[in-house]
């Protein structure tokens, strides 16, 4: 099968897409009323964090249970990370888009000026403002 993708496109067409820039079709369009007020875009990648843990104690057999074991002790650790707030670091590009409130929704930009101050609690409760954090 004869794909026509970026690697055709690359080789065969590549003045086509010389540019400084490109916006990819992963952005969303900000509507209102119909009326296209913003296009998304994205200039960087959220990166992850692998944890592992590791519980000890004096052990035991499971025939003989006890409320002092690996397993609760490490359920409740995973309770505790379950509510914390990991700190809130914005690179520039995020930082200049909380300053500049959404127009279609002008209690969201409200938030969002909180969060560039330090005050997350709105924009936490929202995931897709949250995922921006």
């Amino acid at each position: 099968m004869n794909a026509v993708g970026i690697q055709w496109i690359l080789k065969n067409h590549r003045d086509l897409i010389d540019a400084e820039f490109a916006l990819n079709e992963g952005g969303r369009v900000g509507l209102k009323n119909g009326k296209a007020l913003r296009n998304d875009l994205q200039t960087s990648e959220k990166v992850f964090a692998n944890y592992s843990f590791e519980v000890k104690n004096s052990g035991g057999h499971s025939s003989l249970p006890s409320k002092d074991n690996a397993i609760y002790h490490l359920a409740e650790g995973l309770a505790r990370l379950s509510k914390y707030d990991f700190p809130v670091v914005l690179n520039d590009t995020t930082r200049s888009w909380l300053e500049r409130p959404p127009l279609e929704d002008p209690q969201i930009g409200a938030a969002m000026n909180s969060v560039a101050s330090g005050i997350l609690i709105r924009c936490r409760g929202t995931p897709l403002r949250n995922a921006f954090l």
